[in-house]
C-alpha cells in the first residue's frame, strides 16, 4: 500500500458481538454533540490501525485531537514536522463523526495539518474502503470501519500493529493512557488481533426494543388483549410476549403491523437475528476471542430454533419487509406503522424526538430486547 492509513472502528452491535448490553438514552442532537465532543477531547475514542508507510499526521491527529499538554509534549511541537499536510479519513455518516468533523477546526489551527472527512452511508463506507485497499490507491490516512472487518485486514497485510507508534514519545500524548483509560475487555476483544493493538473504539452502538409506549397504555388496547392472552399488555420480555403482541396489533387492513424485520441481503439482517441467536443461547464460533477462528456451531439447535423463531415474526410485519434494512423499518415507525421492532440507538432520536420527522414522536417506549 502506497501510504499509512490509521484505522479506528465503530462498533455496531456492541450487544451483539461482545455481549455487552449497554444502558439508553434519549438525547437531543445538541447533547449527543456534547457527549461526542467530550469523548473526544479526552481522547478516549480516537486511535486506531495504520496501513504500511509513515504519515505520521494521521497518528498525530487522532492520538492529540483535543488534547491538553503535558509537560514534556506539545501538540504543536509535534505537528511541526507534518505542516502543510493534509490528513483524509472516511467512516459512516452518525453524530460521532459529525462532531469530530466540527471539532477538527481546533486540530488545524494548532498544526497546520488540513483534516478532511468523509462521511456514508454504512456500506457504502465499508466497500470504498476496500475498494482503496485492494486498488492500493492509498487514498485514505485513517479510516473508521466495523470490527467485524480486522481480521481480514490483519491477515491481507494492509494494517500495521499501533505499539511503534504508541511507544514514540514525539507523537504521543503521554496523557493518553488506553490501559487505563478504556474498558479492557472491550477494547481488546474489537481492536486487537493475535495479541497485537491495530485499533481504538470510536462509536459504540447497541440495539434494543422499540414500542409505541401511547397504544400500550390505551384502556381499549390493554383490556382486548388480556381478554384475549389472559394476561396484561406491557412491554415483552420474551418472545413468546413479543408474539403475542406482534399478533394483537397486526392489522394489515388498515396498515398497521405488529412488527417488521430487517429482512434485506444486507448487514442490517445480520445484526438483527444476533440478537435472537444470543438469547436463545446460540452463537457463530466456539471461541473465546475475535482472533481465533474455532468449530463452526452455528448449526446448533439453539441456533436453529433462533432463526426458526426469526422467521415466524414475517407473519406479523409487511408483506415486503424481506427488502428492508434498518432505514425502512426506521421510517416505518416514524410513520405510525408498526407496533415494536428491534432497533439501534442511535436512530432513537429520529424516532422518539424529532417531531418534524416522526409522527410518533412522544409516543415511543423503550426496553431490553426480550430473551
Amino acid at each position: 500500500v502506497s501510504s499509512t492509513a490509521l484505522v479506528l472502528f465503530s462498533i455496531p452491535g456492541a450487544n451483539c458481538f461482545t455481549k455487552i448490553q449497554t444502558s439508553s438514552q434519549i438525547v437531543s442532537m445538541g447533547e449527543a454533540e456534547r457527549i461526542s465532543k467530550e469523548i473526544i477531547m479526552k481522547k478516549i475514542s480516537l486511535l486506531g490501525w495504520f496501513y504500511r508507510s509513515s504519515v505520521y499526521a494521521a497518528a498525530l491527529f487522532v492520538a492529540v485531537l483535543g488534547s491538553t499538554n503535558a509537560l514534556a509534549w506539545s501538540l504543536e511541537e509535534a505537528a511541526a514536522p507534518y505542516k502543510g499536510t493534509t490528513v483524509r479519513t472516511i467512516g459512516e455518516s452518525l453524530p460521532p463523526l459529525e462532531a469530530m468533523d466540527k471539532l477538527k477546526s481546533e486540530f488545524e489551527e494548532r498544526t497546520n495539518i488540513k483534516v478532511v472527512i468523509e462521511m456514508y452511508e454504512h456500506s457504502e463506507a465499508v466497500n470504498k474502503v476496500m475498494l482503496d485497499l485492494n486498488s492500493k490507491r492509498g487514498r485514505y490516512d485513517f479510516i473508521l470501519q466495523p470490527h467485524r472487518e480486522l481480521g481480514r485486514f490483519v491477515k491481507s497485510g494492509h494494517l500495521e500493529a499501533l505499539e511503534k507508534y504508541m511507544n514514540d514519545k514525539k507523537l504521543r500524548d503521554p496523557t493518553f493512557k488506553p490501559d487505563k483509560q478504556l474498558y479492557q475487555g472491550l477494547w481488546k476483544e474489537i481492536s486487537w488481533y493475535e495479541g497485537k493493538i491495530y485499533g481504538f473504539p470510536f462509536t459504540a452502538l447497541t440495539m434494543y426494543m422499540w414500542y409505541r409506549n401511547d397504544l400500550l397504555n390505551d384502556s381499549k388496547e390493554k383490556s382486548g388483549f388480556k381478554a384475549k392472552y389472559g394476561y396484561d399488555l406491557k412491554p415483552a420480555t420474551n418472545w413468546k410476549e413479543y408474539t403475542d403482541i406482534s399478533e394483537w396489533f397486526y392489522r394489515p387492513d388498515k396498515g398497521f403491523y405488529g412488527t417488521a424485520l430487517q429482512g434485506k441481503r444486507h448487514e442490517a439482517l445480520w445484526y438483527e437475528w444476533l440478537n435472537f441467536l444470543y438469547s436463545f443461547g446460540g452463537d457463530m464460533l466456539d471461541t473465546k476471542s475475535g482472533s481465533e477462528c474455532g468449530p463452526v456451531i452455528v448449526n446448533s439447535p439453539e441456533a436453529v430454533a433462533s432463526l426458526k423463531y426469526y422467521k415466524s415474526l414475517m407473519a406479523f410485519s409487511p408483506s415486503d419487509t424481506l427488502n428492508y434494512t434498518w432505514d425502512d423499518v426506521m421510517a416505518l415507525m416514524q410513520q405510525g406503522k408498526v407496533y415494536q421492532l428491534i432497533m439501534w440507538n442511535d436512530a432513537t432520536y429520529a424516532v422518539a424526538e424529532d417531531h418534524e420527522a416522526s409522527t410518533v414522536a412522544g409516543k415511543m417506549g423503550f426496553d431490553l430486547v426480550p430473551q
